[in-house]
């Protein structure tokens, strides 16, 4: 596959530049960090395809324990290792669908949302060029047509239901 003609990467880039800009209204950096010990984090997978913005979702395996067959973001438990909820989220990406944290740049940390445990969620953009290597049962789902604003309040609901 030969790589986009710089018409379209102009297109690209000034999308990807325009809700970077956007996104900057909702980021939330490290202050929340403070909160309770019990950490989970989840990446929102943007991708800027066809002139569009759009979140990507994974299909869990029928095989797993826990949520099984489950449209879901790649995220998981925080582990000792991880630094902040973003390195939580790109290693979790890692291990469940092959995404490279080099592959995605984050730019966002939404609030973390109260549940029963802490869940952070950070926003970053795949790099197009490159596909994720182990891709779930039925890969990445694109959730098409849908401006950033309503997908942050759309994910926001989702987590709050």
């Amino acid at each position: 596959m030969s790589p986009p003609s710089p018409p379209r990467d102009r297109v690209r880039n000034s999308l990807i530049d325009d809700a970077k800009t956007r996104l900057k209204k909702h980021d939330v950096g490290t202050k929340h960090s403070h909160l309770s010990p019990t950490k989970y984090s989840i990446l929102l997978p943007l991708v800027a395809k066809e002139g569009k913005l759009h979140l990507l979702f994974t299909l869990r395996s029928e095989k797993l324990r826990r949520s099984p067959g489950e449209v879901c973001f790649p995220g998981g438990k925080w582990e000792p290792t991880d630094v902040d909820n973003v390195a939580t989220a790109l290693r979790e990406a890692h291990e469940e669908v092959g995404l490279h944290p080099r592959q995605v740049e984050v730019v966002c940390r939404l609030v973390p949302q109260p549940l029963d445990v802490r869940l952070g969620m950070e926003l970053g953009f795949l790099d197009t060029h490159e596909v994720p290597v182990r891709p779930l049962s039925s890969g990445f789902h694109v959730w098409p047509n849908m401006t950033l604003e309503s997908a942050i309040h759309r994910v926001k609901r989702l987590v709050l239901v």
